[in-house]
């Protein structure tokens, strides 16, 4: 389900969505939306968020559930939020600049795949995403745009790090 337009509601709980809903994501046109009421969809596994604020407000229920989350154009984006995600599987992070670091991930025993995308600019010149906190797990392959920044990519093998094109 992709909500992409303004609704006349305040919040996501109020909106009349399938009870069995799996995928879910929200795009800036609906970015006034608050995430309150979100909990209702036990079945939900897949989030996607394009600049939302309010991502620090999902539940520690929610968050537990998630095999996916995509967090695009977040500033100050704080990763111990998800770490609550006991299931989360892959997370794709766009454009975020990231409060703490990745260190907080090595808390999600079933992560297998992060992706990380920026534009020059998304950054400050001198900043770069630090690999090396996630070196200890053995199964991550990490996926990077052309254009991201990285340091400690060298203490992982080739094969579990991909820079797109």
């Amino acid at each position: 389900m992709v909500l992409g337009h303004r609704f006349p509601v305040e919040s996501i709980g109020e909106l009349p969505l399938s009870p069995h809903l799996t995928n879910l994501t929200v795009t800036r046109e609906a970015n006034e939306l608050r995430l309150e009421g979100i909990e209702q969809w036990t079945e939900l596994e897949d989030l996607r968020l394009d600049g939302r604020s309010q991502f620090r407000y999902l539940s520690s229920e929610t968050l537990r559930k998630l095999r996916r989350l995509t967090v695009q154009s977040l500033d100050d984006l704080d990763l111990a939020s998800p770490s609550g995600a006991s299931s989360l599987k892959s997370l794709d992070l766009y454009h975020c600049r990231l409060r703490r670091g990745l260190e907080p991930l090595t808390d999600l025993p079933w992560l297998k795949a992060l992706s990380l995308y920026v534009l020059p600019g998304d950054l400050g010149d001198d900043e770069a995403y630090d690999l090396s906190p996630l070196a200890g797990l053995a199964e991550l392959t990490i996926t990077l745009g052309s254009d991201t920044p990285v340091v400690g990519a060298e203490l992982f093998p080739p094969e579990r790090i991909t820079r797109l094109g």
